[in-house]
């Protein structure tokens, strides 16, 4: 029996990547706030009727979908990868029984499919995520 292990290498510099990438954004995002504070003497805007919020320390409701989807795109390379290896070795061996690759070839597939399909479900969630609060100050502006 032959033993499988996971590198884990991979997931933990997307990761790392991906949060120094929220960092910096999240720094620029709390400067536009900081000067928007500094012009405004408390935290109420008279004009607009709407109290300002700090989100300096809150992401975005949609930055868990977006690194999960981050993920599954560094699986399907992987897997990609993989599926794509076997195809050459398959094509490159002449031999008969190849039942076992054949079923390890099918597997694959099943799985960069399933990945597909939960990639397309994080983004159609984060755009649905997007569109809300658009809609909404659509609506307060008329």
């Amino acid at each position: 029996m032959k033993m499988v292990s996971r590198s884990l290498t991979e997931v933990y510099v997307l990761m790392r990547n991906n949060a120094i990438h929220s960092r910096q954004i999240f720094t620029e995002q709390s400067n536009d706030h900081e000067s928007v504070g500094l012009m405004s003497s408390n935290n109420y805007d008279v004009e607009g009727g709407l109290e300002l919020r700090s989100e300096r320390s809150v992401p975005p409701p949609w930055s868990d979908s977006l690194e999960e989807v981050h993920y599954i795109i560094s699986r399907l390379r992987t897997k990609i990868a993989e599926l794509q290896s076997r195809h050459e070795l398959q094509i490159r061996r002449p031999a008969l029984d190849d039942s076992g690759e054949q079923q390890h070839i099918e597997r694959l597939a099943t799985d960069i499919g399933k990945h597909f399909a939960q990639a397309h479900a994080r983004v159609t969630a984060i755009r649905a995520q997007e569109i809300k609060p658009r809609k909404k100050w659509e609506q307060m502006s008329y």
